[in-house]
């Protein structure tokens, strides 16, 4: 998606440049320069308009940003919490949850966020029972 913004980007500023230099090209100076002051204007007012467009881009950048670390660190103590409350379980529990636990983790730092470093999402997050949670056999079966 952002190389279709930035070509769309590179598009419009080349037809605005060409733009440019067909009306310089096809209208002669002494026509336009009376029309010098009134034009002072407007690019003042799209500047304007341009400096406003750009500071909402840059808060919304910034509150996306700012959402996704605070999803971090919510993730972050919700594994330490379940971590440490592994430790308290009796054992074949506290292995198996502090496995699962670890597995989790392995799975998010070394699959899901290279993933979304190249934005795209792994599939298998939003499946009803992810993969690395998958129940261990019954030992009564």
């Amino acid at each position: 998606m952002p190389m279709l913004g930035i070509l769309l980007l590179l598009v419009c500023s080349a037809a605005a440049t060409a733009a440019l230099f067909a009306v310089a090209r096809v209208v002669p100076l002494a026509k336009r320069k009376p029309n010098n002051e009134v034009l002072g204007f407007v690019y003042a007012q799209v500047g304007v308009i341009y400096a406003v467009v750009l500071a909402m881009v840059v808060v919304g950048v910034w509150e996306s940003r700012s959402q996704a670390h605070e999803n971090t660190y919510t993730e972050t103590n919700a594994l330490l919490q379940i971590a440490w409350f592994s430790r308290t379980l009796p054992q074949p529990d506290r292995t198996r949850l502090a496995a699962l636990t670890e597995r989790y983790t392995g799975t998010v730092i070394h699959e899901e966020w290279p993933l979304l470093a190249d934005q795209r999402d792994d599939p298998r997050a939003c499946a009803p029972t992810p993969a690395w949670c998958s129940p261990s056999p019954s030992p009564s079966a």
